[in-house]
């Protein structure tokens, strides 16, 4: 019986000193995910942000555009006699 609980330790011991580097490893590499992940997110955010942007800039000059072309048909009805 004391054989075979010394055998099942030095098992348990082989097991860990062969896990214990690969769950560091492991640990390592899920940090390295973790930063390129909140990298992604920040980026992502980034672009929604210059979308928002760009999207009331290209509202504006639609605005401004059409009231433009509003006046210059308004004008040629009205101004040209």
């Amino acid at each position: 019986m004391a054989a075979e609980v010394q055998r099942l330790e030095r098992l348990e011991k082989t097991v860990y000193e062969n896990l214990e580097p690969r769950v560091a490893k492991l640990e390592q590499q899920q940090a390295a995910t973790d930063v390129r992940f909140e990298m992604i997110m920040t980026n992502i955010d980034e672009l929604k942000e210059g979308f928002k942007r760009v999207t009331a800039w290209t509202q504006a000059t639609a605005i401004t555009v059409g009231l433009s072309l509003l006046g210059l048909i308004a004008a040629w009805m009205f101004g040209g006699k």
